[in-house]
């Protein structure tokens, strides 16, 4: 078994980078691997993929290449199925309101990964622990910020910055340049450190990435995921198509 590339790199003092695939297609999911991020993670809350394909999206991810895993939630048994079965490095819990949540995050990612690591069948690459990292969301989560952030073995906190926005009454949107968000997601980094846990944050573009680093973000989150990266790749090519044979229509002789 490997070691966990995302928590061996925080550990160093460096920054790890995430991409986030949520079309739930292996050939997809192999590719972005391919990018070069430290780690992927397969989002199970948004999006087509289902618990039934993440064994298979795992594996088209690679084990080396760190795949995480956004749960719906930690009920029922899909938790037990991504980090038993899929072998996933790290779950993401999303609307984490209470430190028993939390508490039961870490439960199961960690009574998955011993009973993996006992299998007489698994992957060499698979890693020896499975992290735990909450989303706080609400206004619920945030009152309760603290006590969540004191959860044994709770390993990070990825806040939701627009559903958070929102709860608040703010625009829809991740809020970095509102005064009263920038200050709620800097609360949540620095209590997030006072227990020792780590923060990620999203960002899209440069602006947005440099205020999440302000902030005191670990790691960060590529801008976008797998299908927007599709649709933008894809409509860049389709302008570039349209400006050339607009110019050459252009200089056709009458």
């Amino acid at each position: 078994m490997i070691e966990n590339k995302l928590k061996a790199m925080l550990e160093r003092g460096e920054r790890p980078t995430q991409a986030c695939v949520m079309s739930g297609s292996t050939f997809i999911a192999h590719n972005v691997a391919q990018i070069g991020a430290d780690s992927v993670w397969i989002d199970l809350q948004h999006g087509p993929a289902t618990i039934a394909s993440l064994c298979d999206l795992v594996m088209a991810v690679g084990h080396e290449n760190c795949p995480f895993v956004r749960v719906p939630s930690a009920d029922g048994g899909i938790l037990e199925k991504a980090v038993v079965d899929a072998g996933v490095h790290g779950v993401i819990c999303p609307m984490v309101d209470t430190p028993a949540q939390a508490a039961l995050l870490v439960e199961k990612c960690n009574d998955g990964a011993r009973i993996r690591k006992g299998r007489s069948v698994r992957s060499p690459l698979a890693s020896e622990e499975c992290l735990a990292v909450v989303q706080i969301e609400s206004l619920k989560g945030f009152e309760n910020l603290e006590a969540i952030c004191a959860t044994p073995g709770l390993f990070g906190i990825l806040p939701g910055p627009t559903d958070l926005s929102v709860a608040f009454g703010g625009p829809v949107g991740p809020g970095y340049f509102d005064d009263a968000q920038a200050a709620r997601l800097r609360r949540i980094i620095d209590v997030a450190h006072k227990h020792g846990r780590y923060v990620a944050l999203p960002a899209m573009g440069r602006d947005q990435l440099n205020a999440v680093l302000d902030f005191g973000a670990d790691w960060t989150i590529l801008p976008g995921f797998d299908v927007t990266w599709l649709l933008d790749g894809g409509r860049a090519a389709l302008a570039l198509v349209r400006d050339v044979l607009g110019e050459r229509s252009r200089t056709v002789p009458a």
